[in-house]
């Protein structure tokens, strides 16, 4: 899983600011300041943009990643 989880974040890092390449890495956003790449079936990699940096934030399943923005819209 690392080495899916490194190619992921290089190729995002490659790509993020072109929504045509986002199609093809699977690069989703999910709330304002929140991105989301599946790696596995169940694992995502969350990145925080935070207006000029994009960071790779942590490594969760897909219950984890719904946890996560529920507890951040309160």
């Amino acid at each position: 899983m690392k080495a899916k989880a490194e190619e992921a974040i290089t190729a995002v890092a490659a790509a993020f600011g072109d929504p045509h390449r986002h199609r093809g890495l699977g690069l989703r956003k999910l709330a304002r300041r929140s991105y989301e790449v599946r790696i596995w079936l169940q694992w995502r990699i969350i990145f925080i943009h935070d207006g000029e940096t994009l960071t790779a934030y942590d490594i969760m399943s897909h219950d984890d990643v719904a946890r996560w923005l529920h507890g951040r819209s309160k």
